[in-house]
């Protein structure tokens, strides 16, 4: 919305060029919001924000942490993913709570043995 409001106050007092980047910067800002997914696939996690940005594949054996985080005054929340050496990654979620429990579940199941010559 204060995007829309800039473009708007800088269309009314004619600096258009400028009102047109802030109008280009909305519609990128829009569609990596709108467009975010997180899937759980073949033993990765794959983050895919919008049509204009490339994916990211990170594999469900290096995450070490996931932390719940809020920006400052606590209009935005998100999980801190941490995987590899030293690095994170941040998702939104819609339901955070069931994305913690998936990803638990999933590293559960990662992490036990497989027994493939017993049968019982």
């Amino acid at each position: 919305m204060l995007l829309a409001a800039l473009a708007l106050y800088l269309f009314w007092v004619k600096a258009v060029i400028f009102g047109m980047v802030v109008v280009i910067l909305n519609v990128l800002v829009m569609e990596r919001v709108l467009h975010s997914e997180y899937v759980f696939r073949d033993g990765f996690l794959e983050i895919r924000r919008g049509r204009f940005s490339k994916r990211r594949l990170i594999p469900l054996v290096e995450i070490t942490s996931c932390r719940p985080m809020t920006t400052t005054f606590g209009m935005v929340r998100y999980l801190l993913i941490g995987y590899g050496n030293g690095r994170y990654a941040v998702v939104q979620p819609e339901q955070e709570a069931s994305f913690v429990q998936f990803l638990k579940s999933r590293l559960a199941d990662d992490e036990a043995p497989h027994d493939a010559g017993e049968v019982s």
